[in-house]
């Protein structure tokens, strides 16, 4: 997402989880890279934008699975990328 951006973050509970949910009003994730997204090493940066090792998501998405929960990439309403992070609201329960 480039300045000036938007990032909304809201939490709700859905499906025996808690969700925090993250959107963003940047270009959003196209469709052919969603399945590689959490991978490590996997980075949409190219030699003209910032530094990125592509680690972050995979962390992100490795820590969350430890707690028996679960995040998930999708579109915004209106365009942009939207997070989702699922994790059990009964600690003792997992997915």
């Amino acid at each position: 997402m480039e300045s000036p951006g938007t990032l909304s973050v809201a939490t709700y509970t859905e499906e025996g989880c808690v969700v925090v949910r993250f959107r963003d009003s940047g270009p959003g994730v196209p469709d052919d890279i969603k399945e590689n997204i959490f991978e490590p090493n996997f980075t949409t940066k190219n030699k003209n934008q910032k530094f990125g090792l592509g680690l972050g998501l995979a962390i992100s998405s490795e820590i969350v699975q430890k707690h028996g929960g679960d995040i998930r990439v999708g579109d915004a309403p209106g365009g942009g990328a939207e997070f989702r992070v699922l994790l059990p609201s009964d600690p003792g329960r997992e997915g």
